[in-house]
């Protein structure tokens, strides 16, 4: 296995981030299977990928559960998206509540890997790699034949066209649908700019982990306060906690940990 330094990403951005516009769809499935139109908008050292989830918030009934799951869809007309650059990548995601939360990545901790696996998926031959980032463990295979280092959702810095990708406890898939060599700037312009409106407030990276830790942790402490006043109830939580850690896309460090104390 082959591990892509922090020099090289560099290079290679500086080779390929400045070349082409592409309009990228995307087929973004959540863990319940359900499948949103995505769409990465490159122009040159920018992006933006936005999930196209058209479901309104509230209660969702699981489409053929055997046991009718509903579940609860945070969600709104924007839904989520993310703009990125050469060095860092501004969020966009619905929380608890219904409110937006902002928060900023950086582009300099990814350490792929690359493996000698190679499939052909659709008409691409393909190479597999893997990364760990932010506590979520993602599974790609892309294509050097169209050479393009921004990625879905904010995979950034492999050497082609990410065709697939797969989140390691399922929580949602990524495939590629069509490619197109256009672009609507205004769009990219206009979530770009989003994050720039001085009354919105865009957390730094830590702060973001303190302030969706302190929400999912007060949630959890109230839920539980609640179900203890039933006689007889009861209410189960996954040893990941996954029922708190499938709304966000990049989970908190001891997030997971701070959660299962609380019982």
């Amino acid at each position: 296995m082959k591990k892509i330094p922090t020099f090289f990403l560099l290079i290679f951005y500086s080779v390929f981030f400045g070349q082409s516009s592409y309009e990228i769809t995307y087929n973004f499935k959540d863990e319940f299977g359900f499948t949103s139109e995505s769409k990465l908008c490159i122009d040159g050292e920018e992006c933006v990928f936005k999930i196209n989830d058209k479901r309104k918030k509230g209660s969702w009934f699981v489409p053929n559960h055997p046991d009718n799951l509903k579940t609860l869809i945070l969600n709104d007309e924007l839904s989520t998206f993310i703009y990125s650059n050469r060095s860092e990548n501004k969020v966009r995601i619905v929380y608890y509540k219904g409110k937006e939360v902002l928060y900023t990545t950086s582009n300099d901790s990814y350490k792929w890997q690359i493996t000698k696996e190679e499939k052909k998926i659709g008409n691409y031959n393909c190479i597999k790699a893997t990364l760990r980032l932010n506590n979520r463990e993602y599974t790609v295979w892309f294509s050097t034949e169209i050479p393009i280092s921004f990625g879905p959702l904010k995979l950034h810095g492999l050497p082609g066209l990410i065709v697939a990708v797969k989140e390691k406890d399922g929580f949602f898939e990524i495939n590629l649908t069509g490619i197109k060599k256009e672009l609507n700037r205004e769009k990219l312009i206009y979530f770009r700019e989003y994050f720039e409106v001085k009354k919105r407030k865009v957390l730094s990276y830590d702060r973001y982990q303190s302030y969706v830790t302190k929400i999912a942790t007060d949630l959890k402490i109230n839920q539980l306060a609640i179900v203890a006043q039933v006689p007889g109830a009861n209410i189960y939580y996954d040893e990941d906690q996954g029922e708190f850690t499938k709304r966000l896309i990049d989970i908190p460090d001891n997030f997971v940990v701070e959660l299962q104390q609380i019982n």
